[in-house]
């Protein structure tokens, strides 16, 4: 059984955004904490928790779980369907 701490902590599993998150972060670092200087990677960070909350209120809606897939594969595999049909998908 894990730690409770682990239960907070911000991982790849749990995060379909983290690689995001890391880049604006690596950013924030690399640039002295100019917010000014990281826009492009912030905005990306933005869309991508967008697009996995409406992902997310679709699969509750149609009773769908876990909400969010897993296996970076599969993510891949969502994003890919959002790319060629520019709907909001529920299963890959």
């Amino acid at each position: 059984m894990g730690k409770k701490e682990d239960a907070c902590q911000v991982t790849a599993v749990k995060d379909p955004c983290w690689r995001e998150r890391q880049f604006s972060m690596k950013c924030l670092d690399d640039n002295g904490y100019d917010k000014s200087m990281c826009a492009a990677h912030f905005e990306n960070f933005k869309q991508c928790k967008a697009f996995w909350m409406n992902v997310k209120f679709a699969r509750r809606k149609q009773g769908l779980y876990p909400l969010v897939p897993e296996s970076e594969e599969e993510r891949a595999q969502f994003r890919k369907k959002f790319r060629d049909t520019g709907e909001v998908p529920t299963t890959a």
